[in-house]
């Protein structure tokens, strides 16, 4: 029967998933099934498999996509659904496989069943198609899924050849235990990144993957954040802050995390563009290259344009424990097969050659030049490629073809196609040019340089104009994406509404927090410094985000004596640790400040990072002090109110007060009740309060999940819009607090 099984493609595939939505009208509100990432994940095929099938199925009139509002998302996003002429196909798709019998296996039998008879039931319909291919549907038997945290989100090349070799001893090197460190190294454009990530997605099927993409700014405060969401996608974060409490330094915490993702089950730990990043991220390597023969469950890779610090060629020779891999042009069969894949036909070998030579089998170079005649003046070797390519390549690009690259040279944020023709003035077909010659790379409906090409251009000077441009760019997109950054009414939560905000719905906050970073940057170019500092003020208390902050620090913007610099000050200090200092610059602008609207906001900021500050130094006068201005400057307000008592229970918790808290929580469960707050969330409040004080700790957790719940489904956005988000992190960890509390005093 195996032998004459009908195989699905892909495409087949989403046309019999989309038929089951075929009566659903996407001109209303269309469920996220609809959406590419439904699609994926509903079919339980990767992400990169999706994009060329729904392409192709809507060139041939199959499919139709269009932007719709989508159940539990804020913007609109792209829906997929089948034309007339694709319910025909999928119907003809299910006649010919609704006879077929497949091994439905479940925990508790075992039993042949015609697909039909699954097409009609619960069973999900990725696990029936998939069925329909391999024979078999295992039901309620849970395989070991993997957790593959990748930051940004970015997948393979979807053109890739050659790299046998190194591909293979890649994945001898990282696949399995072992605790090695692999550093690979090349030129730009060299394909660093394409083969690693490969390489991860190959293992990420095996064994969990941590990626991240290191700039300038990504400190060792930026690595363990992401460390500690890697471990709460693993659901290992509440074991891990158990085991591991209250460590400041950054390098230590990080450490720590890697002790236990190695002690609890292991990890690939990758690390892209090293080169970029702040020297203190090599001190972490350093630090975990002297681990390694602990930790067997650990292999890195590290990925950068130079030998790593690091890195010593001793470690290789007498531990067996480090290796550097150097990449270098493609070889003659591997560059045959790179350009006829992206030119097609029969090759001209000895045009070949010649193109060979003088890109020194660079896999960008040779892409970029695929198309056109290799003059005899060529030079050999990678080191004259850009020479080269300067002289073939950008020679034959028009003025507004050239500006438009300086532009995407000046900032690092992709833009669409209409953004490119409205603010920087390119004609489409100019743009169309650009892609097909492969300068600009098209992603997610996006335009970016590509880095090779981007070097060509960098470090010609930045141009007034383009920096204006930009500017205006991204403050429109901004108005669009991240309305609290305008909403006054808003600004002085001081991030506590969205510190969580990652998993806000229809909101893509890594998008968001590189677009303020960028443009606080392209700010300061400009000389609107104040600007810029307002902007990363309030990006701080709105989104939460550190980085642009870390940037006017480290670019020493930080040194003035106004109430603003110094509070910038302070929280720049608190990111690094230094508490004293930081609390030293609080107090003095809190004595600075005025009553100012933008200044009160400041002084309720001030007095919470006080209240924050004394909490780590265990200085009672001082969070009293704090506190009560606090509560005293915004009792009339029932958010403010609710947020500073969940902030006493907090305190309370941290110190092993449990009668204290437990009162403190049941007075805050009442003002809840009485306020205005949806019922969904008071409730689930309530519930929290109740099983705590009945020692009901997985009661307690659930309660928080309820809350967590009732914040994504509020129809009116009223709880994204207040700090009720905190105040279910505070609950959070005040119950782990009393979980380590009554542990210790058992």
């Amino acid at each position: 029967m195996s032998g004459e099984r009908k195989k699905l493609t892909v495409k087949d595939r989403i046309l019999l998933y989309l038929y089951r939505y075929r009566n659903v009208d996407p001109k209303m509100v269309a469920p996220p099934a609809m959406t590419q990432e439904g699609i994926s994940q509903g079919l339980c095929l990767k992400r990169s498999a999706i994009p060329r099938a729904l392409m192709s199925l809507e060139e041939e009139g199959y499919i139709e996509s269009l932007l719709a509002h989508v159940k539990h998302f804020r913007r609109r996003r792209k829906v997929y659904f089948l034309t007339d002429k694709g319910i025909e196909r999928a119907l003809s798709l299910y006649e010919g496989i609704k006879h077929m019998k497949v091994v439905l296996k479940t925990p508790e039998e075992e039993r042949e069943v015609e697909v039909k008879e699954l097409f009609s039931s619960d069973v999900p319909i990725g696990s029936v198609l998939q069925g329909v291919n391999d024979g078999i549907v295992n039901l309620g038997i849970e395989e070991k899924k993997t957790v593959v945290y990748f930051n940004p989100p970015v997948e393979g090349p979807d053109i890739f050849v050659g790299r046998e070799k190194e591909w293979a001893e890649l994945l001898e090197l990282i696949d399995g235990k072992g605790g090695r460190m692999v550093c690979l190294i090349g030129v730009a454009g060299i394909g660093k990144s394409s083969l690693a990530l490969r390489v991860l997605e190959d293992i990420g099927e095996r064994r969990d993957v941590f990626y991240l993409k290191l700039d300038h700014w990504t400190d060792l405060r930026w690595v363990a954040e992401n460390l500690r969401r890697f471990l709460k996608e693993r659901k290992q974060i509440i074991q891990y802050s158990n085991l591991y409490l209250g460590e400041d330094d950054p390098l230590k915490e990080s450490l720590s995390m890697l002790e236990f993702i190695n002690d609890h089950g292991g990890a690939v730990i990758a690390l892209d563009d090293l080169h970029r990043a702040p020297p203190d991220l090599n001190n972490l390597l350093r630090a975990a290259k002297d681990r390694l023969s602990e930790w067997e469950e650990l292999n890195f890779l590290i990925i950068s344009r130079e030998r790593p610090e690091f890195y010593d060629v001793r470690d290789e020779r007498l531990l067996g424990k480090v290796h550097l891999i150097t990449l270098k042009g493609l070889n003659e069969d591997e560059a045959k097969l790179l350009i006829k894949s992206g030119r097609g036909g029969e090759l001209d070998y000895e045009w070949v050659e010649r193109l060979l030579e003088a890109t020194g089998g660079h896999p960008l170079a040779l892409h970029l030049l695929k198309d056109r005649e290799v003059v005899p003046e060529y030079r050999k070797g990678l080191g004259r490629v850009e020479d080269f390519l300067n002289r073939e390549i950008l020679g034959g690009l028009s003025e507004g073809q050239k500006r438009f690259l300086k532009a995407l040279t000046t900032s690092t944020i992709p833009v669409g196609r209409d953004e490119a023709t409205e603010y920087f003035g390119i004609d489409p077909g100019d743009v169309e040019d650009l892609l097909i010659r492969g300068l600009v790379v098209e992603e997610e409906n996006s335009l970016r340089i590509h880095e090779f090409v981007e070097g060509l251009l960098k470090g010609r000077g930045k141009d007034p104009d383009l920096l204006r441009r930009w500017i205006k760019l991204l403050v429109d997109r901004l108005k669009r994406e991240a309305p609290a950054l305008n909403d006054g009414s808003m600004r002085f939560w001081l991030g506590t509404v969205y510190r969580w905000g990652e998993e806000r719905p229809g909101i893509e906050r890594g998008k968001i927090a590189r677009e303020v970073l960028e443009l606080v940057k392209l700010l300061v170019s400009a000389g609107q410094v104040d600007e810029g500092k307002r902007l990363a003020m309030y990006g701080l208390w709105q989104e939460g985000l550190r980085e642009p902050l870390l940037y006017l620090l480290n670019d020493g913007r930080l040194e003035g004596e106004s109430p603003q610099d110094l509070y910038l000050k302070g929280e720049a200090k608190l990111l690094q640790g230094d508490f004293e200092c930081a609390q030293e610059l609080f107090l003095k602008a809190w004595n600075m400040a005025r009553e100012g609207e933008e200044e009160r906001m400041i002084i309720n900021a001030i007095l919470l990072r006080l209240l924050e500050v004394a909490e780590r130094r265990s200085d009672d006068e001082l969070y009293e002090r704090a506190y009560r201005s606090l509560y005293s400057r915004n009792f009339s307000s029932p958010a403010w109110r609710h947020f500073l008592s969940a902030r006493r229970c907090l305190y309370h918790s941290f110190r092993g007060e449990v009668d204290k808290l437990m009162t403190k929580l049941r007075s805050l469960s009442e003002d809840i009740l009485s306020s205005d707050v949806p019922e969904r969330f008071s409730g689930a409040f309530s519930m929290y309060v109740e099983a705590l004080q009945n020692g009901d700790i997985p009661g307690a957790q659930k309660a928080i999940e309820a809350m967590i719940n009732a914040i994504r489904m509020d129809p009116i956005y009223y709880l994204y819009r207040t700090p009720y988000g905190s105040l279910t992190d505070m609950c959070q960890t005040a119950l782990m607090n009393m979980e380590i509390y009554r542990g210790g005093k058992e």
